[in-house]
């Protein structure tokens, strides 16, 4: 199947989790839909370049965590101390998936204006 068509459906199927009212059954639908995800990125490698097939898997296995620890923050764990524990544990992993976005496309651009660049100076 095409990356980008199934890249869709499993954001339809996200939406539709997100309007389950029980949250259990809203973390579990989140849950299976990103094991599917990974299952999906592993077994077909849908990218050209390893860098971004790497990347992206680094990307959707941070947003498992962060999906894991989210019942964390309700009535099942009753201690407020250990939520604001789990609450910056969360907040670094949303810093370091920022981060490693913001340097993955830096790098990419300046490659592509390296690239161009190389083309300019062949073509004068």
């Amino acid at each position: 199947m095409s990356y980008i068509y199934m890249f869709f459906v499993r954001r339809l199927l996200f939406v539709a989790a997100m309007r389950i009212d029980i949250f259990s059954v809203k973390i579990g639908a989140v849950l299976i839909l990103q094991v599917g995800w990974l299952y999906f990125l592993i077994d077909n490698k849908p990218f050209k370049s390893k860098t971004q097939f790497y990347f992206e898997l680094g990307n959707e296995v941070i947003f498992y965590c962060i999906v894991c620890h989210l019942p964390l923050f309700t009535d099942y764990v009753g201690n407020p101390k250990t939520q604001v524990g789990f609450g910056w544990l969360v907040i670094y992993l949303q810093v370091a998936l920022f981060v490693s976005n913001i340097i993955y496309l830096l790098i990419g651009s300046v490659d592509t204006c390296k690239r161009k660049l190389k083309l300019k100076k062949h073509k004068a």
